[in-house]
Protein backbone atom coordinates (compact mmCIF):
# COMPACT_ATOMS: atom_id res chain seq x y z
CA UNK A 1 0.00 0.00 0.00
CA UNK A 2 2.84 2.38 0.76
CA UNK A 3 4.26 1.80 -2.71
CA UNK A 4 0.85 2.41 -4.25
CA UNK A 5 0.36 5.67 -2.35
CA UNK A 6 3.84 6.84 -3.33
CA UNK A 7 3.10 6.30 -6.98
CA UNK A 8 -0.37 7.80 -6.83
CA UNK A 9 1.13 10.94 -5.29
CA UNK A 10 3.68 11.11 -8.08
CA UNK A 11 0.94 10.82 -10.71
CA UNK A 12 -0.71 14.05 -9.58
CA UNK A 13 2.23 16.07 -10.80
CA UNK A 14 3.09 14.19 -13.97
CA UNK A 15 3.20 16.36 -17.12
CA UNK A 16 2.27 15.13 -20.57
CA UNK A 17 5.79 15.91 -21.68
CA UNK A 18 7.20 13.21 -19.47
CA UNK A 19 5.38 10.40 -21.21
CA UNK A 20 7.58 7.72 -22.72
CA UNK A 21 6.86 6.10 -26.06
CA UNK A 22 4.87 2.88 -26.20
CA UNK A 23 7.79 0.48 -26.15
CA UNK A 24 9.90 2.46 -23.71
CA UNK A 25 10.24 1.05 -20.18
CA UNK A 26 8.48 3.50 -17.96
CA UNK A 27 11.34 3.62 -15.48
CA UNK A 28 13.61 5.05 -18.19
CA UNK A 29 11.91 8.44 -18.02
CA UNK A 30 13.16 10.91 -15.38
CA UNK A 31 9.62 12.13 -14.65
CA UNK A 32 8.22 8.62 -14.54
CA UNK A 33 11.03 7.42 -12.31
CA UNK A 34 8.75 7.42 -9.28
CA UNK A 35 6.43 5.05 -11.16
CA UNK A 36 9.15 2.46 -11.81
CA UNK A 37 7.82 -1.07 -11.65
CA UNK A 38 9.83 -2.99 -9.16
CA UNK A 39 8.74 -3.61 -5.63
CA UNK A 40 5.22 -4.96 -6.20
CA UNK A 41 2.80 -6.05 -8.86
CA UNK A 42 0.53 -3.17 -7.84
CA UNK A 43 3.24 -0.64 -8.58
CA UNK A 44 3.99 -2.28 -11.92
CA UNK A 45 0.34 -2.29 -12.97
CA UNK A 46 -0.24 1.33 -11.99
CA UNK A 47 2.86 2.31 -13.94
CA UNK A 48 1.55 0.45 -16.98
CA UNK A 49 -1.92 2.00 -16.75
CA UNK A 50 -0.40 5.45 -16.29
CA UNK A 51 1.61 5.14 -19.46
CA UNK A 52 -1.22 3.73 -21.56
CA UNK A 53 -3.66 6.38 -20.31
CA UNK A 54 -1.28 9.22 -21.04
CA UNK A 55 -0.63 7.86 -24.50
CA UNK A 56 -4.34 8.16 -25.21
CA UNK A 57 -4.72 11.67 -23.80
CA UNK A 58 -1.46 13.45 -24.58
CA UNK A 59 -0.75 14.83 -28.05
CA UNK A 60 1.89 12.91 -29.96
CA UNK A 61 4.56 15.65 -29.98
CA UNK A 62 4.47 15.68 -26.19
CA UNK A 63 5.28 11.99 -25.85
CA UNK A 64 9.01 12.46 -25.64
CA UNK A 65 11.55 9.67 -25.54
CA UNK A 66 13.86 10.15 -22.60
CA UNK A 67 15.43 6.71 -22.76
CA UNK A 68 18.70 6.13 -24.59
CA UNK A 69 22.16 4.84 -23.76
CA UNK A 70 24.46 7.13 -21.87
CA UNK A 71 27.41 8.79 -23.50
CA UNK A 72 29.40 7.39 -20.59
CA UNK A 73 29.30 3.61 -21.01
CA UNK A 74 28.06 1.78 -17.94
CA UNK A 75 30.54 -0.71 -16.59
CA UNK A 76 33.61 0.70 -18.33
CA UNK A 77 36.30 1.42 -15.78
CA UNK A 78 38.65 4.38 -16.15
CA UNK A 79 42.31 3.64 -16.56
CA UNK A 80 42.05 0.45 -18.58
CA UNK A 81 45.48 -1.01 -19.23
CA UNK A 82 47.05 -2.03 -22.51
CA UNK A 83 46.81 -5.62 -21.27
CA UNK A 84 43.04 -5.28 -21.01
CA UNK A 85 42.85 -4.29 -24.65
CA UNK A 86 45.36 -6.88 -25.82
CA UNK A 87 43.36 -9.56 -24.00
CA UNK A 88 40.32 -8.76 -26.10
CA UNK A 89 38.48 -6.28 -23.88
CA UNK A 90 37.60 -4.20 -26.91
CA UNK A 91 36.11 -0.73 -26.36
CA UNK A 92 33.40 -1.43 -28.92
CA UNK A 93 32.47 -4.66 -27.13
CA UNK A 94 32.21 -2.84 -23.83
CA UNK A 95 30.02 -0.13 -25.29
CA UNK A 96 27.82 -2.67 -27.06
CA UNK A 97 27.51 -4.76 -23.92
CA UNK A 98 26.29 -1.88 -21.84
CA UNK A 99 23.47 -0.98 -24.20
CA UNK A 100 21.23 -3.44 -22.40
CA UNK A 101 21.32 -0.95 -19.55
CA UNK A 102 19.30 1.64 -21.40
CA UNK A 103 18.98 4.04 -18.49
CA UNK A 104 22.07 6.23 -18.13
CA UNK A 105 23.67 6.45 -14.71
CA UNK A 106 23.90 10.20 -15.09
CA UNK A 107 20.14 10.46 -15.37
CA UNK A 108 19.95 8.51 -12.12
CA UNK A 109 21.79 11.43 -10.51
CA UNK A 110 19.67 14.24 -11.89
CA UNK A 111 17.70 16.24 -9.36
CA UNK A 112 14.44 15.91 -11.27
CA UNK A 113 13.59 12.57 -9.75
CA UNK A 114 15.24 9.20 -9.53
CA UNK A 115 14.06 5.90 -10.81
CA UNK A 116 13.64 2.88 -8.60
CA UNK A 117 15.75 -0.12 -9.55
CA UNK A 118 13.65 -2.86 -11.14
CA UNK A 119 13.35 -5.90 -8.88
CA UNK A 120 11.16 -8.91 -8.39
CA UNK A 121 8.02 -8.58 -6.33
CA UNK A 122 8.77 -9.36 -2.71
CA UNK A 123 5.19 -9.77 -1.57
CA UNK A 124 4.41 -13.09 0.08
CA UNK A 125 1.76 -15.11 -1.79
CA UNK A 126 -0.85 -14.45 0.85
CA UNK A 127 -0.66 -10.71 0.32
CA UNK A 128 -0.77 -10.59 -3.48
CA UNK A 129 -3.82 -8.75 -4.77
CA UNK A 130 -6.47 -10.00 -7.13
CA UNK A 131 -6.82 -8.64 -10.65
CA UNK A 132 -9.97 -6.77 -9.60
CA UNK A 133 -8.01 -4.97 -6.92
CA UNK A 134 -5.29 -4.07 -9.38
CA UNK A 135 -7.80 -2.74 -11.89
CA UNK A 136 -9.53 -0.68 -9.22
CA UNK A 137 -6.29 0.87 -8.10
CA UNK A 138 -5.27 1.44 -11.69
CA UNK A 139 -8.50 3.37 -12.20
CA UNK A 140 -7.57 5.65 -9.31
CA UNK A 141 -4.26 6.33 -11.01
CA UNK A 142 -6.04 7.10 -14.28
CA UNK A 143 -8.30 9.63 -12.57
CA UNK A 144 -5.27 11.31 -11.05
CA UNK A 145 -3.74 11.56 -14.52
CA UNK A 146 -6.85 12.74 -16.33
CA UNK A 147 -5.79 16.37 -16.58
CA UNK A 148 -2.67 15.29 -18.52
CA UNK A 149 -0.86 18.53 -17.70
CA UNK A 150 1.91 19.80 -15.48
CA UNK A 151 1.11 21.33 -12.16
CA UNK A 152 0.75 25.12 -12.35
CA UNK A 153 4.03 26.92 -11.63
CA UNK A 154 4.70 27.97 -8.10
CA UNK A 155 4.28 31.67 -7.41
CA UNK A 156 6.39 33.67 -5.03
CA UNK A 157 4.94 36.70 -3.37
CA UNK A 158 1.91 36.57 -5.65
CA UNK A 159 4.06 37.19 -8.75
CA UNK A 160 4.32 34.67 -11.55
CA UNK A 161 7.76 33.31 -12.38
CA UNK A 162 9.83 34.36 -15.37
CA UNK A 163 10.07 31.25 -17.53
CA UNK A 164 13.42 30.21 -19.00
CA UNK A 165 13.40 27.29 -21.39
CA UNK A 166 16.22 24.84 -21.89
CA UNK A 167 16.87 22.08 -24.42
CA UNK A 168 19.77 19.68 -23.93
CA UNK A 169 20.57 16.14 -25.00
CA UNK A 170 20.91 14.37 -21.66
CA UNK A 171 21.23 10.96 -23.31
CA UNK A 172 23.26 9.65 -26.22
CA UNK A 173 26.85 10.28 -27.27
CA UNK A 174 27.04 13.70 -25.64
CA UNK A 175 24.69 12.97 -22.75
CA UNK A 176 27.10 14.09 -20.05
CA UNK A 177 27.41 17.48 -21.75
CA UNK A 178 23.64 17.96 -21.73
CA UNK A 179 23.38 16.97 -18.08
CA UNK A 180 26.16 19.38 -17.13
CA UNK A 181 24.44 22.29 -18.89
CA UNK A 182 21.18 21.55 -17.09
CA UNK A 183 22.86 21.35 -13.71
CA UNK A 184 24.80 24.57 -14.25
CA UNK A 185 21.59 26.38 -15.15
CA UNK A 186 19.81 24.94 -12.13
CA UNK A 187 22.48 26.26 -9.77
CA UNK A 188 22.23 29.71 -11.35
CA UNK A 189 18.45 29.79 -10.99
CA UNK A 190 18.69 28.68 -7.36
CA UNK A 191 21.21 31.41 -6.58
CA UNK A 192 19.19 34.12 -8.34
CA UNK A 193 15.95 33.12 -6.63
CA UNK A 194 17.64 32.93 -3.22
CA UNK A 195 18.65 36.57 -3.74
CA UNK A 196 15.10 37.65 -4.48
CA UNK A 197 14.72 36.79 -8.17
CA UNK A 198 14.65 39.32 -11.01
CA UNK A 199 12.38 42.36 -11.10
CA UNK A 200 10.77 40.98 -7.97
CA UNK A 201 9.85 37.71 -9.71
CA UNK A 202 11.41 34.26 -9.36
CA UNK A 203 12.95 32.47 -12.30
CA UNK A 204 11.58 29.11 -13.40
CA UNK A 205 13.68 26.72 -15.50
CA UNK A 206 11.86 24.23 -17.72
CA UNK A 207 14.29 21.85 -19.40
CA UNK A 208 13.78 19.00 -21.84
CA UNK A 209 15.91 16.24 -23.35
CA UNK A 210 16.03 16.43 -27.16
CA UNK A 211 17.74 13.02 -27.42
CA UNK A 212 19.98 14.52 -30.14
CA UNK A 213 16.89 14.63 -32.39
CA UNK A 214 16.42 17.68 -34.61
CA UNK A 215 12.70 16.93 -34.97
CA UNK A 216 12.14 16.65 -31.24
CA UNK A 217 14.24 19.73 -30.60
CA UNK A 218 12.05 21.77 -32.93
CA UNK A 219 8.90 20.56 -31.19
CA UNK A 220 10.31 21.40 -27.79
CA UNK A 221 11.41 24.86 -28.86
CA UNK A 222 7.93 25.68 -30.18
CA UNK A 223 6.40 24.36 -26.96
CA UNK A 224 8.62 26.55 -24.80
CA UNK A 225 7.78 29.61 -26.88
CA UNK A 226 4.08 28.78 -26.57
CA UNK A 227 4.48 28.44 -22.80
CA UNK A 228 5.91 31.95 -22.57
CA UNK A 229 9.66 31.41 -22.23
CA UNK A 230 11.49 34.75 -22.39
CA UNK A 231 14.72 33.04 -23.50
CA UNK A 232 15.76 29.50 -24.40
CA UNK A 233 19.10 27.91 -23.59
CA UNK A 234 20.68 25.25 -25.82
CA UNK A 235 20.89 22.89 -27.46
CA UNK A 236 24.40 21.41 -27.32
CA UNK A 237 23.38 18.63 -29.75
CA UNK A 238 20.81 20.34 -31.98
CA UNK A 239 22.08 23.90 -31.96
CA UNK A 240 21.47 24.49 -35.70
CA UNK A 241 17.75 23.83 -35.10
CA UNK A 242 17.42 26.07 -32.05
CA UNK A 243 19.46 28.78 -33.80
CA UNK A 244 17.17 28.72 -36.82
CA UNK A 245 14.06 28.84 -34.63
CA UNK A 246 15.54 31.69 -32.60
CA UNK A 247 15.45 33.76 -35.78
CA UNK A 248 11.96 32.60 -36.70
CA UNK A 249 10.44 33.30 -33.29
CA UNK A 250 12.76 36.20 -32.41
CA UNK A 251 13.60 34.76 -29.00
CA UNK A 252 17.07 35.13 -27.42
CA UNK A 253 18.73 31.71 -27.51
CA UNK A 254 21.66 31.46 -25.12
CA UNK A 255 24.00 29.10 -23.32
CA UNK A 256 25.70 26.18 -25.05
CA UNK A 257 24.34 26.39 -28.59
CA UNK A 258 26.26 23.66 -30.43
CA UNK A 259 29.50 25.21 -29.19
CA UNK A 260 29.08 28.30 -31.34
CA UNK A 261 31.18 28.12 -34.47
CA UNK A 262 29.26 27.76 -37.73
CA UNK A 263 25.95 27.59 -35.85
CA UNK A 264 26.39 31.21 -34.81
CA UNK A 265 28.53 32.47 -37.71
CA UNK A 266 27.48 30.36 -40.73
CA UNK A 267 30.16 31.78 -43.04
CA UNK A 268 33.05 31.88 -40.61
CA UNK A 269 34.14 33.83 -37.52
CA UNK A 270 34.27 37.18 -39.32
CA UNK A 271 30.80 36.82 -40.87
CA UNK A 272 27.70 38.41 -39.27
CA UNK A 273 26.33 36.29 -36.40
CA UNK A 274 22.82 35.00 -35.95
CA UNK A 275 21.14 38.07 -34.41
CA UNK A 276 19.19 36.08 -31.82
CA UNK A 277 21.84 33.59 -30.65
CA UNK A 278 24.26 34.48 -27.85
CA UNK A 279 26.59 31.54 -27.38
CA UNK A 280 28.50 30.76 -24.18
CA UNK A 281 29.80 27.39 -25.41
CA UNK A 282 33.41 26.46 -25.99
CA UNK A 283 33.58 27.78 -29.60
CA UNK A 284 34.72 25.26 -32.18
CA UNK A 285 36.43 28.02 -34.17
CA UNK A 286 38.66 28.87 -31.21
CA UNK A 287 39.44 25.24 -30.31
CA UNK A 288 40.28 24.32 -33.88
CA UNK A 289 42.49 27.33 -34.43
CA UNK A 290 44.39 26.73 -31.19
CA UNK A 291 45.06 23.10 -32.10
CA UNK A 292 45.97 24.06 -35.66
CA UNK A 293 48.59 26.55 -34.45
CA UNK A 294 50.22 23.84 -32.32
CA UNK A 295 50.13 21.24 -35.09
CA UNK A 296 51.87 23.64 -37.50
CA UNK A 297 54.85 23.77 -35.13
CA UNK A 298 55.01 20.12 -34.09
CA UNK A 299 53.76 18.10 -37.06
CA UNK A 300 56.28 18.49 -39.91
CA UNK A 301 54.85 15.46 -41.69
CA UNK A 302 51.42 17.03 -41.93
CA UNK A 303 48.07 16.75 -40.16
CA UNK A 304 45.02 14.58 -40.82
CA UNK A 305 41.60 15.69 -39.56
CA UNK A 306 38.68 13.30 -39.03
CA UNK A 307 35.52 15.20 -38.13
CA UNK A 308 31.77 14.76 -38.14
CA UNK A 309 29.82 16.49 -40.94
CA UNK A 310 27.69 18.70 -38.67
CA UNK A 311 28.28 22.34 -37.84
CA UNK A 312 30.13 21.07 -34.76
CA UNK A 313 32.71 19.02 -36.67
CA UNK A 314 32.84 21.41 -39.60
CA UNK A 315 33.34 24.30 -37.18
CA UNK A 316 36.39 22.64 -35.64
CA UNK A 317 37.72 21.81 -39.09
CA UNK A 318 37.16 25.43 -40.11
CA UNK A 319 39.19 26.65 -37.14
CA UNK A 320 42.10 24.31 -37.92
CA UNK A 321 42.09 25.45 -41.55
CA UNK A 322 42.18 29.08 -40.41
CA UNK A 323 45.54 28.46 -38.76
CA UNK A 324 46.87 26.50 -41.74
CA UNK A 325 45.64 29.03 -44.30
CA UNK A 326 47.33 31.85 -42.40
CA UNK A 327 50.59 29.84 -42.57
CA UNK A 328 50.12 29.12 -46.26
CA UNK A 329 49.80 25.35 -45.67
CA UNK A 330 47.17 22.69 -46.26
CA UNK A 331 45.83 19.82 -44.19
CA UNK A 332 47.04 16.52 -45.68
CA UNK A 333 43.85 14.52 -45.10
CA UNK A 334 40.46 16.08 -44.33
CA UNK A 335 37.79 13.40 -43.94
CA UNK A 336 34.17 13.64 -42.82
CA UNK A 337 32.84 10.78 -40.63
CA UNK A 338 29.12 10.18 -40.02
CA UNK A 339 28.36 9.24 -36.40
CA UNK A 340 25.38 8.12 -34.35
CA UNK A 341 24.93 10.70 -31.61
CA UNK A 342 21.64 9.29 -30.36
CA UNK A 343 23.18 5.99 -29.23
CA UNK A 344 26.89 6.75 -28.97
CA UNK A 345 27.65 3.65 -31.05
CA UNK A 346 31.19 3.68 -32.40
CA UNK A 347 31.97 4.08 -36.09
CA UNK A 348 34.41 1.94 -38.06
CA UNK A 349 37.52 4.06 -38.64
CA UNK A 350 39.97 1.47 -39.94
CA UNK A 351 39.77 2.63 -43.61
CA UNK A 352 40.74 6.16 -42.56
CA UNK A 353 43.50 4.85 -40.30
CA UNK A 354 44.97 2.78 -43.12
CA UNK A 355 44.88 5.84 -45.38
CA UNK A 356 46.69 7.88 -42.71
CA UNK A 357 49.26 5.13 -42.27
CA UNK A 358 49.85 4.83 -46.01
CA UNK A 359 50.44 8.59 -46.22
CA UNK A 360 52.92 8.43 -43.35
CA UNK A 361 51.03 11.07 -41.36
CA UNK A 362 51.88 11.04 -37.66
CA UNK A 363 49.48 13.73 -36.36
CA UNK A 364 45.69 13.27 -36.37
CA UNK A 365 42.93 15.43 -34.98
CA UNK A 366 39.99 13.15 -34.20
CA UNK A 367 37.15 15.68 -33.96
CA UNK A 368 34.56 13.02 -33.13
CA UNK A 369 32.63 11.75 -30.11
CA UNK A 370 34.66 10.57 -27.11
CA UNK A 371 33.58 7.03 -27.91
CA UNK A 372 34.98 7.22 -31.44
CA UNK A 373 38.12 8.96 -30.21
CA UNK A 374 38.74 6.07 -27.82
CA UNK A 375 38.05 3.51 -30.57
CA UNK A 376 40.52 5.34 -32.83
CA UNK A 377 43.20 5.19 -30.12
CA UNK A 378 42.66 1.44 -29.79
CA UNK A 379 42.71 0.84 -33.55
CA UNK A 380 46.00 2.67 -34.20
CA UNK A 381 47.50 0.80 -31.26
CA UNK A 382 46.35 -2.55 -32.65
CA UNK A 383 48.09 -1.68 -35.94
CA UNK A 384 51.26 -0.71 -34.11
CA UNK A 385 51.17 2.72 -35.73
CA UNK A 386 51.78 5.43 -33.11
CA UNK A 387 50.40 8.88 -33.84
CA UNK A 388 50.14 12.18 -31.98
CA UNK A 389 46.42 12.46 -31.35
CA UNK A 390 44.54 15.75 -30.99
CA UNK A 391 40.99 16.12 -29.74
CA UNK A 392 38.21 18.68 -29.44
CA UNK A 393 36.49 20.59 -26.66
CA UNK A 394 34.67 17.42 -25.53
CA UNK A 395 37.84 15.32 -25.23
CA UNK A 396 38.85 16.67 -21.84
CA UNK A 397 35.57 18.21 -20.68
CA UNK A 398 35.02 15.14 -18.48
CA UNK A 399 36.50 11.65 -18.14
CA UNK A 400 34.45 9.90 -20.84
CA UNK A 401 37.29 9.70 -23.38
CA UNK A 402 40.08 9.05 -20.90
CA UNK A 403 37.97 6.46 -19.10
CA UNK A 404 37.26 4.56 -22.31
CA UNK A 405 40.75 4.82 -23.80
CA UNK A 406 42.62 4.18 -20.54
CA UNK A 407 46.39 4.20 -20.98
CA UNK A 408 45.97 4.69 -24.71
CA UNK A 409 44.81 8.24 -24.04
CA UNK A 410 48.31 9.12 -22.88
CA UNK A 411 49.72 12.08 -24.79
CA UNK A 412 46.42 13.19 -26.32
CA UNK A 413 46.40 16.96 -26.84
CA UNK A 414 43.44 19.29 -26.45
CA UNK A 415 42.72 22.74 -25.07
CA UNK A 416 40.97 24.12 -22.02
CA UNK A 417 39.70 27.47 -20.82
CA UNK A 418 42.57 29.15 -19.00
CA UNK A 419 40.10 30.30 -16.36
CA UNK A 420 39.18 26.64 -15.82
CA UNK A 421 42.80 25.55 -15.55
CA UNK A 422 43.56 28.33 -13.04
CA UNK A 423 40.22 28.85 -11.30
CA UNK A 424 39.28 32.08 -9.57
CA UNK A 425 37.75 31.96 -6.07
CA UNK A 426 34.33 32.36 -7.71
CA UNK A 427 34.97 29.44 -10.04
CA UNK A 428 36.20 27.27 -7.18
CA UNK A 429 33.15 28.15 -5.09
CA UNK A 430 30.91 27.07 -7.96
CA UNK A 431 32.79 23.80 -8.34
CA UNK A 432 32.49 23.09 -4.63
CA UNK A 433 28.74 23.76 -4.71
CA UNK A 434 28.34 21.62 -7.82
CA UNK A 435 30.18 18.73 -6.18
CA UNK A 436 28.13 19.07 -3.02
CA UNK A 437 24.80 19.13 -4.81
CA UNK A 438 25.35 16.57 -7.56
CA UNK A 439 28.18 14.42 -6.18
CA UNK A 440 30.04 14.91 -9.45
CA UNK A 441 32.84 17.09 -10.74
CA UNK A 442 31.89 20.25 -12.58
CA UNK A 443 32.67 20.56 -16.29
CA UNK A 444 33.23 23.57 -18.56
CA UNK A 445 29.74 23.07 -19.94
CA UNK A 446 28.20 23.41 -16.48
CA UNK A 447 30.25 26.52 -15.84
CA UNK A 448 29.44 28.27 -19.11
CA UNK A 449 25.76 27.32 -18.74
CA UNK A 450 25.77 28.87 -15.27
CA UNK A 451 27.26 32.08 -16.65
CA UNK A 452 24.61 32.27 -19.37
CA UNK A 453 21.73 32.26 -16.86
CA UNK A 454 23.49 34.71 -14.58
CA UNK A 455 24.00 37.10 -17.49
CA UNK A 456 20.38 36.65 -18.57
CA UNK A 457 19.25 37.77 -15.11
CA UNK A 458 21.53 40.80 -15.40
CA UNK A 459 20.17 41.57 -18.88
CA UNK A 460 16.55 41.40 -17.67
CA UNK A 461 17.41 43.66 -14.75
CA UNK A 462 19.07 46.25 -17.00
CA UNK A 463 16.28 46.08 -19.56
CA UNK A 464 13.61 46.28 -16.82
CA UNK A 465 11.67 44.07 -19.17
CA UNK A 466 11.29 40.52 -20.45
CA UNK A 467 10.40 41.68 -23.96
CA UNK A 468 12.61 39.74 -26.43
CA UNK A 469 13.70 42.83 -28.36
CA UNK A 470 14.70 44.57 -25.14
CA UNK A 471 16.72 41.53 -24.06
CA UNK A 472 18.41 41.29 -27.45
CA UNK A 473 19.44 44.94 -27.21
CA UNK A 474 20.90 44.49 -23.73
CA UNK A 475 22.80 41.35 -24.69
CA UNK A 476 24.39 43.26 -27.57
CA UNK A 477 25.45 45.97 -25.15
CA UNK A 478 26.92 43.66 -22.51
CA UNK A 479 30.59 44.36 -21.89
CA UNK A 480 32.92 42.69 -19.37
CA UNK A 481 30.24 40.81 -17.48
CA UNK A 482 31.92 39.16 -14.50
CA UNK A 483 31.31 35.47 -15.03
CA UNK A 484 33.00 32.58 -13.27
CA UNK A 485 34.62 31.69 -16.62
CA UNK A 486 36.00 35.22 -17.05
CA UNK A 487 34.92 38.62 -18.33
CA UNK A 488 32.25 38.06 -20.98
CA UNK A 489 31.20 40.49 -23.71
CA UNK A 490 28.87 40.62 -26.68
CA UNK A 491 28.32 43.14 -29.46
CA UNK A 492 26.17 43.24 -32.62
CA UNK A 493 29.11 41.68 -34.50
CA UNK A 494 30.21 39.19 -31.83
CA UNK A 495 27.83 36.61 -30.36
CA UNK A 496 30.38 34.11 -29.04
CA UNK A 497 32.07 34.72 -25.70
CA UNK A 498 35.24 32.62 -26.16
CA UNK A 499 38.28 33.33 -28.35
CA UNK A 500 41.58 31.42 -28.92
CA UNK A 501 43.35 33.85 -26.56
CA UNK A 502 41.29 32.44 -23.68
CA UNK A 503 42.51 28.87 -24.22
CA UNK A 504 45.50 26.90 -22.98
CA UNK A 505 46.74 23.66 -24.56
CA UNK A 506 46.84 20.54 -22.36
CA UNK A 507 48.12 16.97 -22.71
CA UNK A 508 46.77 13.86 -21.00
CA UNK A 509 49.09 12.09 -18.56
CA UNK A 510 47.82 8.53 -18.09
CA UNK A 511 50.07 7.90 -15.09
CA UNK A 512 48.33 10.60 -13.05
CA UNK A 513 45.05 10.63 -15.02
CA UNK A 514 45.35 14.39 -15.33
CA UNK A 515 45.35 16.89 -18.18
CA UNK A 516 48.62 18.80 -17.83
CA UNK A 517 49.32 22.25 -19.20
CA UNK A 518 51.65 22.38 -22.21
CA UNK A 519 54.21 25.06 -21.43
CA UNK A 520 55.83 25.58 -24.82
Amino acid sequence: MAIYLERRAALRHLPCDSVAEQDTPIHGNPWLGKLSPGRSAVAAYISYVARMHLRMLCPAPSRMLFWAPSRHARGIVAGRSRADIDNGNDIRQQIAGQRAWRTARYLDETPIGRRDSPSQSNQPPGRRKSMKTLIARGAVAMLALFACAASPPARAGGKSPILIGMIAGTTGAYGTTGIATVRGAQLAVEKINAAGGVLGRPLKLDWYNDDASATLSGQLYAKLVSNGAVAIAGSPDTGPVTAQLATRYKIPTIGVVDDGGLTVNPKGPTSPPNPWVFDFGLNTFAWGEKIGEYALKHCPGGLAVLHDPTTYGDGGDFGIKLAYDQAGQKIKIDDSITENWSTGATTGLMPQINQIKSAGIKCVDVWLTPQDQAAFAQDVHSLGYPVAMFGNDETNADNTYSGLAGDLADGTISAVLTSSLHPSPEMQAFRDEYKKKFNAESTPFAETSYDSIMMLADVITRAKSTNPEDLQKQFNETQNFKGITGDLSFSPGNHITISPAQLTLVKYDASTRQWVEIKN
